[in-house]
């Protein structure tokens, strides 16, 4: 516990962490400024209030018959499964105008780009720096058991996430009411208590994404041992996994594909949820949020292993 405070009291610098939530917070106002714009001009951001027409006969080209009622009969799903897309989207957006809903929208930002750049730009100047410093030498000769050090840095950078998130959802909350009055739908009521449930449970989906953020960038910092490469290396890995999930042969086995199946980010771009590409290639099936957690896990206990294997064969004299 006195090691975890201690890394606690280097990370929580003014000039890093503020830094980092400033890259956060700004670049979560931005997207949620876009996305605001966006949804105000496109149709399909509002729900629909008239039913759909169902083409007759003559237009699908068809006699009238059990062949034209079955084509009638498709188009009546389609449309309600328009009208259903529709009204969870504009649900949605009206969640991200409420003060306390807005966490659904921060808590997607923060386990996607947005988190993952602040987190790895924390664990450059905390982690990498000390190799580029030279003071990990200190500090293990105050405690000697490395997998312990890894295990303080991983913990304080999570910590530290947490604390961008709730700063994040502090700043959006603030913003929420103006948002809500400028870009918000009349028509669409969404009471509290759906929103702050939906924010909460993204919220807690988005704990152990940023849990696997902090594992990546202490791995990245005890591979590369300086500050740049720790933010390039790990940031190269989540830009990797976001181009590789683009290809189906390699989709199901990246990192961009478990986390939008653990965070269950939409493929509705009208959803804002997330900046995150979530696109899948034709032929592979949306990733189930069970599949997404165990990835998650495997993935990061591997990054750990990496971690500590590599520390224990790095001098860290030199």
């Amino acid at each position: 516990m006195r090691l975890l405070r201690a890394e606690l009291r280097k990370l929580l610098r003014p000039l890093l962490y503020w830094t980092a939530a400033g890259v956060a917070v700004m670049s979560c106002l931005l997207v949620a400024q876009a996305h605001a714009n966006y949804v105000l001009v496109h149709p399909r951001s509002q729900p629909l209030t008239l039913e759909l027409r169902v083409p007759t006969c003559a237009e699908l080209h068809l006699p009238i018959g059990s062949r034209c009622a079955e084509a009638q009969e498709s188009a009546r799903e389609a449309n309600e499964r328009s009208n259903r897309e529709a009204l969870m989207t504009s649900r949605l957006v009206r969640v991200g105008q409420q003060p306390l809903g807005v966490g659904w929208f921060a808590s997607g930002l923060l386990a996607s780009l947005v988190g993952a750049g602040a987190l790895l730009l924390l664990a450059a100047g905390h982690v990498g720096g000390e190799w580029s410093g030279k003071t990990v030498k200190c500090l293990l000769v105050q405690d000697g058991r490395r997998g312990r050090l890894l295990l303080a840095k991983v913990e304080s950078l999570w910590l530290a996430g947490c604390a961008l998130l709730i700063t994040t959802w502090a700043v959006l909350a603030l913003a929420a009411p103006y948002f809500a009055a400028r870009y918000g739908n009349p028509t669409v009521r969404v009471p509290v208590s759906f929103g702050a449930a939906t924010a909460l449970a993204q919220t807690a989906r988005a704990l152990l994404v940023l849990a696997t953020f902090a594992v990546l960038g202490v791995a990245a910092a005890v591979l590369t041992r300086n500050t740049l490469g720790t933010f390039f290396l790990g940031l190269g890995v989540v830009v990797l996994s976001l181009l590789l999930g683009q290809f189906a042969v390699t989709a199901r086995w990246t990192l961009a594909y478990w986390i939008t199946g653990w965070m269950g980010f939409s493929h509705d771009e009208n959803i804002p949820g997330s900046l995150w590409s979530v696109r899948l290639p034709a032929g592979v099936p949306p990733p189930t949020t069970s599949f997404g957690l165990v990835a998650l896990l495997m993935f990061s206990s591997a990054a750990a292993a990496v971690a500590w294997l590599a520390s224990r064969r790095s001098d860290v004299t030199a």
